[in-house]
């Protein structure tokens, strides 16, 4: 990213990069996220500093899945809000601002789930806490394959 900084998924846990990709590793995708207060997230897909010339800034959307009742984010969805959202899920306040969240229901277990882009999820994580918290907290949040969800403030400016 800008800042510099290399992140690896494994699909178990984050890690902050120190020095060159390991042997195998290859740069997956690309996002440039900004966030503005009243109108939300805006993405470019690829790196901001040298935008690709067919890339152009869209608004964070989501693709609704009305099997599994769950929500991808992405930048092309026709969706402004989440699918669903339990009373007892607490990411959607810890990843999203009221404009995208949806009017929590009681529902099955199983529904309201989060899928999507990689690096757009990461984004989110990254904008849910400050600066100064996300080197310290960002590899806590997968542990073991399973997405943790924190208390801290969010970093949303």
């Amino acid at each position: 990213g800008v800042s510099g900084a290399y992140w690896s998924y494994d699909s178990q846990s984050i890690k902050m990069l120190i020095g060159p990709l390991p042997h195998g590793a290859a740069l997956y995708d690309t996002a440039s996220v900004y966030y503005s207060a009243g109108y939300g997230y805006w993405i470019l897909k690829g790196d901001a500093t040298a935008p690709p010339c067919n890339k152009r800034w869209l608004s964070l959307r989501f693709a609704h899945d009305e099997i599994e009742y769950s929500s991808y984010i992405t930048n092309n969805g026709s969706a402004h809000t989440l699918c669903c959202q339990r009373f007892d899920q607490q990411w959607p306040q810890m990843l999203f601002p009221d404009i995208y969240q949806t009017r929590a229901v009681p529902t099955h277990q199983s529904h309201g789930g989060l899928k999507g882009d990689l690096s757009l999820f990461l984004a989110l994580i990254a904008f849910s806490m400050s600066m100064e918290d996300l080197q310290q907290y960002l590899s806590a949040m997968c542990l073991g394959g399973s997405w943790q969800v924190h208390g801290l403030a969010h970093g949303r400016k």
